[in-house]
């Protein structure tokens, strides 16, 4: 059986003012998810996965959130 490595990455929504900034432990979404399978031994990229995942609960990203993920509103 062969084994990958799989390495990955969550953004989350986001804010720099208040009133959410205060509680980004408990209000973010997951708004892109990112993986990476990589060979075991040569560490080398065999498999590439990227989406973008639309928040529920705060569905405007913050103008922060976009700046610091790149990650556009449409």
């Amino acid at each position: 059986m062969r084994r990958h490595l799989i390495a990955f990455d969550l953004e989350a929504t986001c804010w720099r003012e208040p009133p959410l900034s205060a509680h980004q432990a408990t209000e973010t979404e997951i708004i892109e998810i990112g993986a990476v399978r990589l060979h075991p031994v040569t560490r080398e990229e065999e498999g590439r996965f990227e989406t973008v995942v639309q928040p529920v609960r705060h569905t405007t990203l913050s103008p922060y959130c976009m700046e610091l993920t790149g990650i556009q509103q449409e």
